[in-house]
């Protein structure tokens, strides 16, 4: 009969502690909606500029090549993929031009998952990367974000050149 309260009150702590150590773990992540990404940026230290709309990306400024860079950070319509994006400045003349094109390509060797696009109409190369919208972490977030700048820091020095 002692052993089974002694069970009891062993079993009775257990459930009566659980809620309490569920309160103090961290966070493992979190699913950033189009409300939370303006605070969790924050958090991070950043001062994002705001969207005029909805649908218009969050933009950072981050520093790679001692220059700074701004980088759009946004959700997809569903808010399944979050989104870093970084453009060029706009291409003189006839725009994308074949060397330059070349010159990305072969810098698609080193820069997955992130990937090239070219707007026609803005006459602007793009830097892209998507990440699956949950889970995030700051650090995780933090450490794609330095991984980005870097490869961004590379490639503007291409997309710069004219040539």
């Amino acid at each position: 009969m002692e052993v089974s309260r002694k069970a009891f009150l062993v079993l009775l702590g257990a459930v009566w502690a659980t809620p309490t150590l569920a309160q103090n773990e961290p966070p493992r992540g979190m699913r950033l909606t189009q409300d939370t990404i303006k605070t969790f940026l924050e958090n991070l230290g950043y001062t994002p500029d705001v969207p005029s709309t909805p649908d218009h990306p969050y933009i950072i400024y981050v520093k790679a090549n001692a220059a700074s860079f701004p980088v759009g950070v946004t959700l997809n319509p569903t808010q399944n993929v979050l989104w870093l994006f970084a453009t060029s400045p706009q291409l003189d003349g006839e725009g994308l031009t074949g060397e330059l094109a070349l010159r990305l390509l072969q810098a698609n060797d080193t820069s997955g998952p992130a990937y090239f696009s070219y707007s026609r109409e803005e006459k602007r190369i793009g830097l892209w990367i998507a990440f699956t919208n949950g889970g995030i972490t700051p650090g995780y977030f933090r450490t794609q974000l330095e991984q980005f700048s870097r490869l961004l820091g590379q490639i503007s020095a291409i997309w710069t050149s004219r040539k």
